[in-house]
């Protein structure tokens, strides 16, 4: 907290980048987020502040309360200026993480880099005018929006291997109900179909109806099962006026 009542919130817009799997279990992930300085009343103080980068490593253990280990790789990986990548989401395919990242504008746009590298700017390349640039172009750079790519909201990117797509999942910009859209693309940077809602789930009765929906994959028994499992938060109010929330688990079945 600081003087003046306003903080630094450490909220991610999106879960982590699993990049290795052992045999054992323990995993490795990364997650990418925005030094967000706000207000006591949750306002926003910095447009586009700088991001920084967080590691992670868990090993499945016998202790119901052992938690990853977390370690903050570097406090200003991309600075304010440059495009804020992996904030938005990412999928790992063949060895290659695409991360993509969404300024305060909305633009979204995608990087590419090998997963054994993700600690190592020289390796990443980004997708500008149909090509992969070798530096970050910077925040308002032209040619780097990815038109369709989602919905604007918090959401999910994952890899299709029923579809042979690429997939995003979640919600529209500044909505407040728990509707679910979607879009697909032969290719991380496009050409993505125009989203589609394809699911609305039922509202809390609380301050909003709903809010950080994501889409699970790897809930699934196969990659060759054509469905997905959902999950939002929805926050409650019970009949003394306590206020709580709930994560409901959809499945969805596609036709």
């Amino acid at each position: 907290m600081c003087p003046d009542g306003s903080r630094f919130a450490i909220w991610p817009d999106a879960p982590p980048l699993v990049t290795s799997t052992r045999a054992d279990g323990t995993i490795v992930a990364y997650t990418w987020i925005k030094q967000a300085h706000i207000t006591s009343s949750l306002g926003t103080l910095v447009r586009d502040p700088p991001t920084s980068l967080y590691r992670l490593e868990y090993s499945p253990s016998t202790d119901v309360n052992a938690l990853p280990k977390v370690t903050l790789v570097k406090q200003q990986f991309w600075a304010a200026s440059d495009f804020p990548y992996g904030t938005y989401g990412g999928i790992v395919r063949d060895g290659v993480a695409y991360i993509y990242g969404q300024n305060a504008d909305g633009n979204v746009g995608v990087a590419q880099v090998p997963v054994d590298k993700i600690e190592d700017q020289s390796a990443y390349r980004y997708f500008i005018m149909m090509g992969w640039a070798t530096v970050n172009p910077g925040l308002n750079a032209g040619g780097l929006n990815i038109p369709n790519v989602s919905a604007g909201g918090q959401g999910t990117f994952y890899y299709s291997e029923v579809w042979k797509l690429f997939v995003w999942i979640g919600q529209a910009k500044n909505s407040v109900v728990p509707e679910f859209w979607i879009s697909t693309s032969p290719t991380p940077g496009g050409p993505w179909e125009v989203p589609k809602m394809f699911y609305r789930a039922p509202s809390g009765n609380g301050f909003i109806g709903g809010y950080t929906l994501q889409a699970h994959p790897a809930l699934l028994a196969s990659q060759s099962e054509n469905a997905i499992y959902l999950t939002y938060t929805k926050p409650m109010v019970n009949n003394k006026g306590n206020g709580y929330y709930s994560n409901p688990l959809i499945y969805v079945r596609w036709q």
